[in-house]
């Protein structure tokens, strides 16, 4: 059983060479949000059995109601998935869950112990103080998650043994970690799972020029504007076919292409104002079908709109960085409309 940085740092099976984390979130990755099945027992006769088989101090350390929705409430198949990426990634799990705030590293073990998980458990994430989140307000020019800050103050402090890592999140932090962050929503999927392998496998090699991003079989092409004071990128991307073409090629590179596009304009390694406010993805109507809609979903966008132009075109729309960046369609519908319409032989 892998219990500290020590076992880590001298894994006997993967020797010397640097290891792989995966820094995962409870809610809405492995439990489902509106999962509430540990309402329906007995608690307390609960806590009393699981005392029978693990230690009783670390079971009643903290609120039952953790223990139970771990116990209950975990989907066993998201649960599997994760097992699955630590497996064939040979990674180590780091907590960085909201969770945290109040449970500790033993009793994550103790929820993981319930599906066989506990020996991927490495470390979880601290909790930030008050006065270390002020002082890194201070020094940034935007907000800053509470998160972000422990996954990156974890990644530095174990920077000469770590070799890459994968940041799963239901809520978005493309603009933070780009192409070492998964999106899921509600619950990992396996379209997220294969995707997961993906980035933690692949040491891909784009080529990222003035306008144009390539990757393997798909481009994405791009064009920068300002409407008002908010920068908004226009983009479209196309897929070459080939014989080894699925779906799900097409939609990892899909992915890929927009997280970096996306962390590139609205990275937080930019000034505010340099970061882009709307992402416009435009499509044909024959582009714009379901697979289209479900990678869309997976790169983790927060959908405000779409809004057809012709016959033939559709325009997908995306806030940026902050909540009210989606009013920067709702008031310029019709700028963002001839713009896109404007673009759309440049981008072809």
């Amino acid at each position: 059983m892998h219990k500290g940085i020590d076992l880590f740092r001298n894994d006997p099976d993967l020797g010397e060479r640097k290891k792989s984390i995966i820094f995962l979130d409870i809610d809405g990755v492995i439990q489902p949000y509106h999962s509430q099945m540990r309402h329906e027992y007995d608690l307390d006769a609960m806590i009393e059995k699981l005392c029978e088989k693990y230690d009783p101090e670390v079971v009643r350390r903290g609120d039952k109601y953790d223990v139970a929705a771990a116990y209950y409430d975990w989907n066993e198949i998201a649960v599997g998935r994760i097992a699955y990426l630590c497996h064939h990634m040979e990674a180590y799990i780091v907590m960085s869950t909201g969770w945290r705030q109040w449970n500790d590293n033993e009793r994550f073990r103790l929820f993981l112990i319930f599906y066989g998980l506990e020996d991927y458990l490495l470390d979880t994430c601290e909790n930030i103080s008050f006065e270390e989140m002020e002082k890194t307000q201070k020094d940034s020019d935007h907000y800053v998650e509470e998160k972000v800050v422990a996954i990156r103050k974890w990644i530095e402090a174990h920077k000469d043994d770590v070799d890459r890592y994968l940041v799963i999140d239901d809520k978005d932090m493309t603009y933070e970690f780009g192409t070492s962050f998964l999106y899921t929503d509600n619950i990992i999927t396996d379209d997220d799972t294969r995707f997961g392998c993906y980035l933690m496998s692949t040491d891909n090699e784009y080529k990222f020029t003035k306008n144009e991003i390539k990757l393997d079989h798909t481009r994405l092409r791009f064009v920068e504007k300002t409407i008002g004071d908010r920068k908004v990128v226009f983009f479209r991307t196309f897929h070459r076919k080939s014989k080894y073409d699925t779906e799900y090629n097409k939609s990892k590179e899909h992915r890929y292409l927009i997280a970096l596009l996306r962390h590139h304009f609205g990275g937080d390694h930019l000034k505010s104002a340099e970061r882009a406010g709307l992402f416009v993805w435009i499509q044909s109507k024959r582009e714009y079908n379901d697979e289209a809609r479900r990678y869309m979903q997976n790169c983790g966008y927060s959908r405000i709109g779409k809004m057809r132009t012709d016959d033939y075109k559709v325009l997908n729309l995306y806030r940026g960085i902050s909540e009210k960046d989606k009013f920067i369609w709702e008031e310029n519908e019709e700028i963002i409309k001839a713009m896109a319409e404007e673009l759309w032989n440049t981008l072809t």
